[in-house]
């Protein structure tokens, strides 16, 4: 069964707990909104789950109200030239709320929620980057094996065939701060898999500045009304750098392809399901990468222009 977004348009006002005493945000026109779905609609969980299904609803819920009163509002007064956050704060804000919610008390473990997390309190530090939480264990590696065959269709980027250690090169990343992909093709352990280092744990900032700078690129060729084409490859280039540089120790991808999809919406795509679009991130360069993100654009497209 495809999904479409079917978004009703109410009025051109929003509440953002966020603006000056709870204020009402106006702007002009009726832009479409992420947030006007419900949380419990099968769109909302097409768009911010990987297999459309729910998994910890109450964190589901958390982002949603995050996308609502933090994200949205964020880019529309962005738009408009009239920033009230700065993009750091906004990441804070965003990720404290979706995680934690507003009385700060929830706690989100993440996918993996195994006895680990309980022995290493590995859950969300909310609003705290992973440079700041860990700024004591600067050497430490974060490190993910990804199955190509449960991750990647099966897919292996042609130039970790070799068996060698690749690093990914990222725009506006020192070459010290890339994370590195190895395909394991001789060894015992994990044998097939994909083994990827994260970067280092001090690259966090660097990471947020080159998000900051495709955000900014994102919301200037908005307001210039260019093509979503156009578009394409800095939104894909958001995605990326937000899975790669993992500023948060848990929550990143969830809400950075969240908040894509909210600017999709805004633009009249309908949006893309998150499948394992980070895992393909990780392993393939940028411009493979870009040409993967596009022909899921067109996809979605293609169905919204069927119906």
């Amino acid at each position: 069964m495809q999904l479409f977004l079917k978004i009703i348009l109410p009025c051109s006002v929003f509440i953002c707990s966020q603006c000056t005493g709870a204020n009402e945000l106006t702007y002009a026109g009726c832009p479409l909104l992420l947030s006007q779905l419900s949380p419990d609609s099968v769109e909302w969980i097409f768009l911010t789950t990987r297999s459309g299904q729910v998994f910890d609803k109450g964190f589901s819920h958390r982002l949603h109200e995050s996308m609502n009163e933090v994200f949205e509002p964020y880019f529309i007064r962005a738009l408009q030239d009239h920033p009230h956050m700065s993009f750091e704060k906004m990441l804070r804000d965003q990720h404290a709320m979706a995680v934690s919610g507003k009385d700060g008390k929830s706690k989100y473990w993440g996918a993996s929620h195994t006895w680990a997390n309980y022995i290493f309190a590995n859950y969300a530090r909310q609003g705290r980057f992973r440079h700041e939480s860990y700024r004591l264990f600067p050497g430490m590696l974060w490190k993910n094996w990804i199955n190509p065959q449960t991750k990647l269709n099966a897919e292996i980027p042609f130039e970790l065939l070799s068996g060698n250690t690749l690093p990914q090169e990222l725009e506006n990343i020192p070459t010290k701060f890339f994370s590195r992909r190895t395909f394991l093709k001789s060894t015992i352990f994990k044998r097939g898999q994909i083994l990827y280092i994260y970067p280092p744990i001090k690259a966090g900032p660097f990471y947020l500045k080159a998000m900051e700078v495709k955000m900014e690129r994102i919301l200037d060729a908005a307001k210039r009304q260019r093509s979503l084409n156009e578009m394409a490859s800095e939104l894909s280039d958001y995605v990326q750098l937000g899975a790669n540089g993992h500023v948060f120790n848990l929550a990143n991808y969830s809400i950075f392809m969240t908040q894509m999809n909210a600017v999709l919406v805004y633009l009249g795509h309908p949006g893309l399901s998150p499948k394992m679009l980070d895992y393909h991130s990780m392993v393939e360069n940028p411009a493979t990468f870009r040409k993967r993100f596009a022909g899921e654009l067109v996809k979605g497209s293609s169905l919204l222009s069927a119906r």
